[in-house]
């Protein structure tokens, strides 16, 4: 489960390309192909590096015009989505 803490990072087990303002991932283990289109560009760019999904809220709120609800709703649903089909990962902490 997510929380505003947790640390996510793009998965070792997949290849991503940008294509215009969008990205496409290739996850390896199952050869199936994801897209993501601008926003998800966006957030899959703040996660190349271990980044807190609290960081990616306040990315996404400082860059669009979405009031706080949405934007936690519909991140938390992506970056669990993407958790899901392994192409995010959780990054637990030493220590």
């Amino acid at each position: 489960m997510l929380s505003g803490k947790t640390l996510v990072s793009v998965g070792q087990q997949q290849i991503s390309t940008e294509l215009s303002d969008e990205v496409v991932i290739l996850n390896l283990p199952n050869g199936v192909y994801y897209g993501l289109d601008k926003t998800g560009a966006f957030i899959w760019s703040m996660i190349a590096q271990p980044t807190t999904v609290d960081q990616v809220i306040d990315g996404v709120l400082a860059r669009y015009s979405v009031d706080r609800a949405t934007c936690e709703r519909d991140v938390y649903a992506l970056l669990n989505n993407l958790v899901e089909q392994e192409l995010v990962e959780i990054v637990v902490r030493p220590g």
